[in-house]
């Protein structure tokens, strides 16, 4: 399943910066129906695990749900999100 993206116009830094700065992207939709597996969300949580916080002294948790395994516990984070962020939900 193919999902159309708004493709945005070239982007000009206002300073000389690598190019990949400004053509990186947020992907915000994953198709329907699709399940991350779970080895992807290990590796994703792994490297979220690695990564910077202020003074590398940030304290964070991470917390998930699927949709397929527990819908209850989904819908309770779902509920946590603004209007904003459920519509970019599509299942």
């Amino acid at each position: 399943m193919s999902i159309p993206f708004k493709t945005t116009p070239k982007r000009i830094g206002l300073h000389n910066v690598a190019q990949m700065f400004l053509d990186r992207t947020s992907s915000r939709f994953f198709a329907q129906g699709q399940t991350v597996p779970r080895e992807k969300l290990l590796q994703a949580f792994e490297a979220a695990r690695w990564s910077a916080t202020c003074a590398n002294n940030q304290g964070y948790k991470i917390v998930y749900a699927q949709k397929s395994a527990n819908e209850s516990e989904w819908k309770k984070l779902y509920d946590l999100l603004d209007e904003g962020n459920q519509s970019m939900l599509m299942s």
